[in-house]
């Protein structure tokens, strides 16, 4: 009886040391013929290429929405970074550090299935891929020296919406 209390306790003591899950919204995408038409979509991004470092924190939370009368597209992020991920920003803080993140896109297509925008950074162009119709998103980082920047790497490192 007294080895199958300290199993319990034991069991106990591990259940509870176990990293915290984190949760991100469901993923959806809605497209609607509301103000001359919009999109709403959230998940979490989740790397689906190789790369030497994510960029994306593993822990992530996005919303996006997009309008077409204004060929914009906004996308809200929050990013946990931890010492788990390779995240870039993950060797820069010591613990768990959630830092809000916001990008604004120019929408160059919008089709009744696809949409496709475009955030120009100085170092780098980043692209939404949204197709309505198969419920998918993706998300394209693609270093860039058009603006100046001298030594980038153009391999793109892509991200799925799920």
């Amino acid at each position: 009886m007294k080895n199958a209390t300290y199993l319990f306790l034991g069991l106990v003591f591990l259940v509870g040391c176990k990293e915290p899950e984190f949760k991100s919204p469901n993923f959806n995408i809605q497209i609607s013929n509301e103000y001359g038409g919009s999109l709403v979509m959230k998940g979490r991004w989740t790397l689906i290429s190789d790369a030497s470092f994510e960029r994306i924190p593993v822990v992530n939370s996005a919303h996006i929405e997009c309008y077409k009368p204004e060929r914009r597209c906004k996308e809200e992020l929050a990013f946990l970074y931890t010492n788990a991920d390779k995240s870039v920003r993950s060797n820069e803080v010591s613990s768990n550090t959630l830092r809000p993140i916001s990008f604004e896109y120019k929408i160059i297509e919008w089709t009744d299935t696809h949409v496709r925008a475009k955030h120009e950074a100085p170092a780098a162009d980043i692209e939404l891929n949204i197709k309505v119709s198969d419920q998918y998103a993706e998300r394209v980082f693609r270093e860039t020296s058009a603006r100046g920047v001298k030594g980038a790497n153009p391999m793109p490192i892509l991200w799925q919406l799920k």
